[in-house]
């Protein structure tokens, strides 16, 4: 069985570290991007299992960057985390209504966002309840 693929989208390299250490820990394959841009354009192409995403980024923002993943019919039911320093709970609200799955606030502890990771691919595929 191959890895799960999380595409890591983040501007800060020490978190990018920081989350590609644990994640591949953990058994996951990642791919780092370090812009929305870059984001955009490898989420087709990586076609990951999951993504974690920044909302602070240069040029198009986390926020744009949902709308735009949740808009790729293909891959449009891969879960979005959402990380920020933004914990303002109407922060957090855009982010759930852009698409995200889940909203993580930084700093945050490795563990909490592999469980978290955890609990969002335990999640029933495509909206059945």
């Amino acid at each position: 069985m191959s890895k799960q693929k999380i595409l890591v989208v983040e501007d800060e390299e020490d978190f990018r570290k920081i989350l590609k250490h644990y994640l591949e820990g953990a058994g996951y394959e990642v791919v780092l991007c370090s812009s929305g841009e870059d984001g955009v354009k490898t989420f087709s192409d990586a076609a990951p299992d999951m993504v974690l995403l920044d909302v602070n980024l240069p040029g198009i923002d986390g926020y744009e960057v949902c709308r735009q993943f949740r808009l790729n019919r293909r891959l449009a039911h891969i879960p979005i985390m959402m990380i920020t320093v933004q914990s303002q709970v109407g922060e957090i609200v855009k982010g759930l209504k852009m698409g995200a799955d889940d909203y993580i606030v930084k700093p945050f502890d490795p563990e909490e966002v592999l469980a978290r990771i955890a609990a969002l691919f335990r999640q029933p595929k495509g909206g059945n309840i």
